[in-house]
């Protein structure tokens, strides 16, 4: 950008997935099972604050 370099990275998005430098899926996976554990989570919680006391 006007002439300056931009900064190499490691990884990034492009149309929803993690591409890695090195082409591996390893932090795309990781990143899927975050989000699926974040998700299940919040469903965990929605059910038990539905439960009676």
């Amino acid at each position: 950008m006007n002439g300056e370099k931009l900064g190499e990275m490691v990884t990034f998005k492009y149309l929803g997935a993690t591409l890695s430098k090195d082409g591996t899926i390893t932090t795309e996976v990781r990143i899927r099972i975050v989000n699926a554990n974040a998700a299940v989570v919040k469903d965990v919680d929605k059910q038990l604050q539905q439960l009676p006391n």
